[in-house]
């Protein structure tokens, strides 16, 4: 089903509700039938198992789970240890999942394992400088289903992410819908 209506998508969009500072995606995903859903920058997968509290077909969690030395990315702050730590406890929460794939590699390169329009909501959260979230949103902006969902995190000051974002919107002529306190979401058209 292909939803047009975007002032009713950014209406369910922003009645997401958010318990324990993450989001209850589960009504959305629901409404809007996100069977391939897809978290770039993972960490320890609170917010990948709220968007996959509606058991989609496929679910796929792709983070790097190490410090590649760029500041801009959320694992820059830990050590091999931490990574490691948080690596398994995040494998040992979904591996009873059978629809969830996880992949251990760069959040741009990753997305060339899929065709386009595949996935009906990317949620991106990695590299948070503006070159990297541009690579992320360039590179998974194809691979989302006509009249579905890319979703993003931290787009507040301070990152680099609402420059990458806003860039990409006026670019595309998307209607760019927010829910705060940092979340930010685009429909593919």
């Amino acid at each position: 089903m292909l939803f047009t209506d975007l002032n009713a998508i950014e209406a369910d969009f922003k009645a997401i509700k958010t318990r324990n500072y993450y989001k209850i995606w589960e009504p959305f995903m629901r409404k809007y039938n996100c069977q391939r859903v897809c978290e770039l920058g993972v960490f320890k997968g609170d917010n990948f198992m709220n968007m996959i509290a509606h058991g989609p077909k496929l679910a796929v969690a792709v983070d790097s789970w190490r410090n590649e030395g760029v500041h801009s990315e959320k694992d820059a702050k830990y050590s091999k240890k931490e990574l490691e730590a948080q690596f398994e406890y995040f494998r040992s929460r979904v591996n009873y999942l059978p629809f969830v794939q996880i992949i251990v590699e760069n959040t741009a390169k990753a997305a060339e394992r899929f065709p386009n329009n595949y996935f009906d909501f990317v949620y991106i959260d990695a590299d948070h400088s503006v070159e990297g979230c541009t690579k992320d949103i360039v590179s998974w902006y194809p691979k989302v289903k006509y009249g579905k969902f890319l979703v993003g995190h931290d787009y507040r000051r301070g990152f680099g992410v609402v420059e990458a974002v806003n860039k990409f919107v006026a670019e595309k002529k998307l209607k760019l819908m927010f829910l705060a306190p940092s979340t930010w979401a685009v429909v593919k058209v």
